[in-house]
């Protein structure tokens, strides 16, 4: 078995194949489940397939969308037994939570790139901040004063670290190559 075996493993084959049966045993009331659940289950089982890929091999593209798709998957499996309302306006807010955490799951397999966390507490702050207002936890004149307020800080943030990667011991010592100078 080679070193790359992992990666051919058909985890979107065998989430597809799931659904499919899953919704035609619905459609023939042989199970009930509603194709809500059905495909909501599918997107949590892929996205942890994902997440779980991710994480045994170290691969960052598989964090972001296994954990994206996990979530998405939760979201609307809550919806699907009404645990949360789940309309238009209600929709977006929770996919930027998701699109935050789905950043955050990238930067704990590289701690290293500190650039992934300004967009995971951008996406995160926007979703939470949203979901909050939205469910009357917070007004959302209010949030919307506090992001109008204190977004530049993102900026300086995001500024910060750029700075700090750039003074990594051998970042700027690297050895140059005098053969890409020739032409």
């Amino acid at each position: 078995m080679d070193n790359h075996s992992h990666s051919r493993f058909p985890i979107l084959g065998i989430v597809l194949i799931f659904i499919g049966l899953g919704l035609l045993l619905d459609r023939f009331d042989l199970v009930n489940f509603g194709s809500e659940r059905i495909i909501a289950f599918g997107l949590m089982f892929y996205g942890a397939g994902l997440s779980i890929r991710a994480f045994l091999y170290n691969e960052k593209g598989k964090a972001f969308s296994g954990t994206f798709f996990l979530l998405a998957g939760i979201i609307f499996f809550l919806s699907s037994i009404n645990a949360v309302g789940l309309t238009a306006s209600f929709l977006f807010p929770t996919l930027l939570f998701a699109l935050g955490c789905s950043f955050f799951a990238m930067y704990f397999l590289s701690t290293k790139e500190w650039g992934l966390l300004v967009p995971a507490v951008f996406f995160t702050v926007i979703g939470l901040g949203s979901i909050a207002a939205r469910l009357g936890y917070l007004l959302p004149q209010t949030f919307r004063d506090l992001f109008a307020t204190y977004w530049p800080m993102l900026l300086v943030l995001w500024g910060l670290l750029l700075i700090l990667r750039s003074r990594k011991p051998g970042r700027l010592t690297e050895p140059h190559d005098s053969r890409e100078q020739t032409l």
